[in-house]
C-alpha cells in the first residue's frame, strides 16, 4: 500500500491518456520538491558529496547519447515496476536498478538530485534535465507499448 507519492520514472510507463499529462506535471514537481530538500539537507549535513565532476561529464555528452542513455533507462524502471506489480518480487525492482546504474543509463530524477546537490542552475543544465526527462518517458513509453502490442491476447 502506497503513500500516493510517485517517482516519475516508475509511473511514466503506465500512462494511459493524455489526459494523465497534468499528474505527470505534478509527480515531476513533486520530483524536485523532494530531491531540492535531499540535497539542501546533504549540503546543511555538510556531507562530502561531489557532484561536480558528475554534473560536468554529463554535459559533455551529446544530445544523442543523452536521449538514447535516457531511453534504456526508461525501459529498466518500467520493466522494474511492472514486473513487481506482476510478482511482488523486490527482486525484479533491484535488478533493473543495478543495470541501470552499472550500465550509466540516464536516470532524471537521480540527475535532478545531483544537479540540486551541485547548486548551480544554468539554461544548458535545465535542457539537458528536460531531454533526460523526455527519453525517459519516450523509453517507458515505447516499451510498454511495444510490450502490449506483442503480448496482448486479442483474437485468441
Amino acid at each position: 500500500m502506497g503513500q500516493g507519492f510517485y517517482l516519475y520514472t516508475g509511473k511514466i510507463g503506465f500512462l494511459q491518456s493524455w489526459r494523465e499529462l497534468g499528474e505527470m506535471g505534478l509527480i515531476l514537481l513533486g520530483n524536485f520538491l523532494g530531491t531540492l530538500l535531499a540535497a539542501l539537507l546533504c549540503r546543511a549535513a555538510a556531507l562530502n558529496l561531489s557532484s561536480a565532476a558528475l554534473c560536468s561529464a554529463k554535459l559533455e555528452q551529446t544530445w544523442g547519447m543523452t536521449l538514447v542513455r535516457s531511453m534504456l533507462c526508461g525501459v529498466l524502471m518500467f520493466l522494474a515496476i511492472d514486473n513487481y506489480r506482476k510478482t511482488k518480487a523486490w527482486f525484479f525492482v533491484a535488478l533493473p536498478v543495478v543495470i541501470f546504474i552499472l550500465s550509466g543509463f540516464e536516470h532524471s530524477i537521480a540527475k535532478l538530485f545531483y544537479f540540486c546537490l551541485d547548486g548551480i542552475v544554468t539554461p544548458e543544465r535545465i535542457l539537458y534535465l528536460l531531454w533526460n526527462i523526455v527519453g525517459n518517458g519516450m523509453g517507458a513509453l515505447l516499451f510498454a507499448r511495444a510490450q502490449n502490442f506483442l503480448f496482448s491476447k486479442k483474437g485468441t
